[in-house]
């Protein structure tokens, strides 16, 4: 495995997530989240917590380029769609099973899985960018 290209995607990837991450939810779903504000920290809370947010972000970028990375199959931009949606639908699973355990509203829990099925498609394509199309 290539450790330098390995980093590159990584740090690709983290910054697509960070970016889309504020796209969703600091402007997509801000008014959604101010109308179920009694299930969240107190924003002066959360931004005492953000640097474990980055943390977290980075760890999943981490691994999803390194799962990528892993099959890789070079075959260009529609194998990063191929594989955002695969963890698309991991990540609707854990939505599901959150909204079963925490009280999380339908739409919410809808909104996060629509969101999170693109996230997960454009961060692919990030990755695969990276990774490039074999010759």
């Amino acid at each position: 495995m290539n450790f330098k290209k390995l980093l590159i995607c990584t740090l690709v990837v983290f910054i697509a997530i960070v970016a889309t991450d504020f796209i969703i939810h600091g402007i997509l779903l801000k008014n959604l989240y101010l109308e179920t504000a009694s299930l969240w920290r107190p924003e002066s809370e959360m931004m005492a917590y953000h640097g474990h947010m980055f943390f977290g972000e980075f760890i999943i970028a981490f691994f999803f380029s390194l799962i990528f990375a892993q099959g890789y199959r070079s075959t260009g931009i529609m194998e990063g769609v191929r594989y955002g949606l695969l963890l698309g639908g991991i990540d609707m699973g854990q939505h599901f099973v959150m909204h079963a355990v925490a009280p999380y509203p339908v739409v919410l829990t809808l909104a996060w899985i629509c969101f999170g099925f693109i996230q997960f498609v454009v961060v692919g394509i990030a990755a695969s960018l990276v990774y490039g199309k074999a010759k």
